[in-house]
């Protein structure tokens, strides 16, 4: 499911430049965002799962914060653009790539044998 949400970018942003931020394009490719981050959600939590180092990887995948608060911004970032202006949708969305341009270092320090958190 990521890979193939992930896939589906260009349609959409291609979409949106076309037709100058047009209201369907903006929903679509709100929802192409927020199919990716359910589904990274998903990929996540599937991870800390796997057994042997359980605690080990919920340790780096256990904190969630800035998850939950990108599924947020990105259905208030829909909501936005089907009920208001499509242009004020893009906000929230900018939003969230702001929030992740500081990569998470928890799997470099697990990879690194050091503490994750």
């Amino acid at each position: 499911m990521l890979l193939f949400s992930l896939s589906l970018f260009p349609f959409p942003t291609a979409w949106m430049n076309e037709s100058h931020l047009a209201t369907t394009p903006v929903i679509v490719y709100g929802v192409n965002l927020l199919a990716a981050a359910m589904a990274f959600f998903a990929v996540e939590h599937m991870i800390a799962r796997i057994p042997g180092e359980r605690e080990r990887l919920r340790e780096v995948f256990g904190r969630t914060l800035e998850e939950r608060i990108s599924l947020v911004l990105y259905a208030v970032g829909i909501l936005l653009a089907a009920l208001i202006v499509p242009w004020l949708g893009l906000v929230p969305f900018v939003i969230v790539a702001m929030l992740w341009v500081v990569p998470d270092r928890r799997i470099e320090r697990y990879l690194a044998g050091g503490p994750a958190s």
